[in-house]
């Protein structure tokens, strides 16, 4: 039985462990305890003297007159023997004390520890040899304004004695420790008994041998736990043979899964489900939803159910898969079913939300791109085509329309711009040179660069940015931020506009940044969309200026590749506000 052993052992020492630093632990709480309440009843008996030495000075006027003599008969009075009562001005020079008759001639008091302790708290408490008697003394000071008052007694063997702890409570501790001693030991003899039995179990359990279901018990809570765990591995093995038959379906369900799964038997009735696939089916009904089942009850996927019953009432097994998309509350997910041979079925359903935004602004991209390619290659085209079927067209007219040919030629290179620009941030953000900015001169160059056409519109440009921000990200996106923002400014906002550029907050990973004009501001309508690329409030005159519409879209992605936000609103008192936050660093 050398396994029973060793377990009832290590049972055994544990407990008495856990036992043994419990009894320290309060014989050492109970020991301070007794040795501070000691050391309080002393206190108590000091400071009782003190406030009567206080209460004394104060109602005969002794610290005005100096008359210290008159303390002598309040000494006279106090019932304890040894008590030394010293008063010691606010310098330290002593004014009076009870045990030497020159008090006068005493040394500076102020640097006696009782006394320095006094200043920094309620009272001060020493024990030491006096260095003006020789003698040993148990200190009391405490400072009253004006002057201390130090009540001392003796520290001789009834002071010493009084101050030490009952040890009762002790061996009143090593007798309960005895009586635990013997209990622990009947108590894991009796444990040792059922955990051996389970040992013998899990033992068999484990290699598979043939196990005596009625294995008997003790009558407490291990024989109940070790009861219910010999019904639970009967009724394990007897599922362990149909899990068996299950296990290829499981197989070809971790191939297939995405995200949300669930297996149902021909009759529609749940065998797993993971959680994924219920909090879909809850996104696609609107609902909370606990049972994977309502899945045959969404009205989006009739159609998809439809083709379900249909395969499970023919039998044909042809038809073994069908795949649908739902869009529901923004999000796509990809919804298929696969039917197995004996005519349980899986049901996937996948978040697709990603991938199928991504192919819609992509097709929207391309839509966009070739709307806004197409005008002002159409312009160019036909402007030199009439120049060049015209021959006769006097030199005025010729360049007023390779005049406008330039023009839109210069667009067409701002729109081309702006598009690589969107996608080297996109696609080839790694590219990007990461280096040390210092955002306070990026900024003025910013101002400096679009001068002339500031001044142009007769608009004022104000920056509040200290000159030691410094951010480390890609010097040219920074300056696209700014610079696009400045822009959009000087073509929409009209003239007489002033500008704020400001960081507002400062925390340990981010600065915090305002672009602030006091132009018409942004209707409310249009706010959501204004990153958008190609996105223009009004369509007409956007063109007409020269915009883009890719500027703000370049903007925020800017923004988002320096781990940073942005949002915009309008001022209260007029004028569009951006607000938006840059990272420190990139890293």
């Amino acid at each position: 039985m050398p396994i029973r052993r060793s377990y009832k052992i290590k049972l055994f020492v544990n407990i008495l462990a856990v036992f043994l630093v419990t009894i320290v632990i309060v014989a050492a709480f109970q020991y301070h305890r007794e040795k501070e309440y000691r050391f309080n009843l002393l206190n108590n008996t000091l400071s009782t003297i003190n406030k009567i030495t206080d209460q004394y000075i104060r109602n005969k006027k002794i610290f005005l007159t100096g008359n210290y003599p008159l303390l002598d008969s309040l000494m006279m009075i106090i019932p304890e023997k040894g008590i030394r009562v010293t008063i010691i001005d606010k310098e330290g020079r002593v004014l009076y004390d009870s045990f030497v008759k020159r008090y006068d001639t005493l040394e500076n008091h102020l640097g006696r520890p009782e006394v320095q302790q006094s200043l920094r708290k309620e009272y001060g408490t020493n024990i030491r040899k006096s260095a003006s008697t020789g003698r040993d003394f148990y200190y009391y000071a405490k400072n009253y304004g004006k002057y201390f008052v130090r009540t001392a007694i003796l520290y001789d063997l009834n002071v010493v004695n009084f101050l030490k702890t009952d040890h009762l409570f002790i061996y009143f501790t090593l007798l309960m420790f005895v009586f635990t001693f013997g209990v622990l030991i009947y108590l894991t003899d009796r444990l040792g008994d059922t955990i051996t039995k389970l040992e013998k179990f899990a033992v068999k359990a484990g290699q598979n041998d043939p196990i005596d279901t009625s294995i008997t018990f003790p009558k407490n809570e291990f024989g109940i736990i070790g009861k219910q765990i010999v019904q639970i591995y009967e009724s394990l093995r007897k599922t362990r043979d149909e899990l068996y038959s299950e296990r290829e379906k499981l197989y070809r369900h971790l191939q297939v899964i995405d995200e949300g799964v669930a297996v149902f038997s021909s009759s529609k009735e749940r065998i797993l489900a993971n959680p994924h696939f219920i909090q879909y089916v809850s996104n696609l009904s609107d609902r909370t939803v606990t049972e994977a089942e309502f899945v045959f009850a969404l009205e989006e996927l009739r159609e998809f159910n439809e083709f379900i019953d249909r395969i499970l009432l023919s039998g044909k097994m042809k038809e073994q898969q069908k795949q649908v998309v739902i869009q529901k509350s923004g999000r796509f997910y990809q919804v298929q079913c696969v039917i197995f041979q004996d005519r349980s079925f899986e049901v996937l359903i996948n978040d697709i939300t990603k991938r199928e935004k991504n192919r819609l602004i992509k097709q929207q991209m391309i839509s966009n791109l070739a709307h806004e390619l197409k005008t002002p290659v159409t312009s160019i085209m036909g402007y030199l085509e009439t120049i060049l079927t015209h021959e006769t067209i006097d030199q005025e007219k010729q360049r007023h329309f390779i005049k406008r040919a330039f023009q839109q030629s210069k667009r067409l290179t701002s729109l081309i711009r702006d598009i690589s620009m969107l996608n080297k941030i996109g696609e080839a953000e790694d590219y990007f040179k990461i280096s040390k900015i210092n955002l306070n001169k990026l900024v003025k160059d910013v101002v400096e660069n679009l001068q002339f056409r500031l001044t142009e519109r007769h608009m004022e440009v104000r920056v509040h940015i200290d000159r030691l921000t410094v951010v480390t990200g890609n010097w040219e996106l920074i300056y696209s931020i700014f610079q696009n923002l400045l822009e959009n400014t000087i073509l929409y906002a009209g003239e007489g506009v002033t500008v704020d550029i400001a960081m507002y907050m400062e925390e340990d990973e981010y600065y915090y940044f305002s672009y602030a004009d006091t132009g018409p501001g942004i209707p409310e309508e249009h706010q959501a969309r204004i990153f958008e690329r190609f996105y223009r409030i009004d369509k007409g005159r956007s063109r007409k200026r020269g915009g883009t519409g890719l500027g703000l879209s370049i903007v925020k992605n800017a923004v988002i590749f320096h781990r940073g936000d942005i949002s915009v609103r309008n001022r209260p008192g007029g004028g569009v506000e951006f607000l938006f936050t840059l990272a420190k660093t990139r890293a």
